[in-house]
């Protein structure tokens, strides 16, 4: 058996009755994404996942792995990294901002988020929509 971690990029297909998947995912030291195959239905886009199982060639599709057990593991490179905070797993956190840091070299990230904020009507200005702390005025 051989364990390989990877990024997943896109999911081809996903049989929503037995969770049987297939998935384009980012493996390091691979110049292609390399085609993923088992049962993967919880897995969304971004995921960083540690995968043990095989490679086959099927006679229709190529080679892929096929999974035989998986368990998603937090990124540790920064490609990952950003696969994972702009794959919208986490509220409010998309595409944009996921690359915002690399692209402009950590100078404008922070100002940036802190002007959405304020045009949302949230952060430190006001705006507050009840349940927290504050007139809700934007008066401190």
């Amino acid at each position: 058996m051989v364990k390989l971690r990877c990024v997943v990029e896109h999911i081809t297909y996903q049989n929503q009755g037995n969770g049987w998947s297939v998935m384009k995912v980012k493996v390091k030291g691979y110049d292609n994404l390399v085609t993923l195959t088992g049962s993967l239905l919880d897995v969304p886009v971004g995921s960083v996942l540690l995968v043990d199982g095989d490679w086959r060639v099927d006679p229709r599709y190529g080679q892929q792995f096929v999974a035989q057990s998986w368990m998603e593991v937090m990124p540790a490179t920064i490609y990952g990294i950003e696969k994972y905070l702009g794959s919208g797993l986490i509220k409010g956190i998309g595409p944009i901002y996921g690359q915002s840091d690399r692209q402009s070299g950590g100078r404008d990230s922070r100002r940036a988020r802190s002007n959405d904020k304020h045009a949302r009507g949230g952060g430190a200005c006001g705006g507050n929509r009840g349940g927290g702390r504050g007139s809700g005025d934007g008066s401190h």
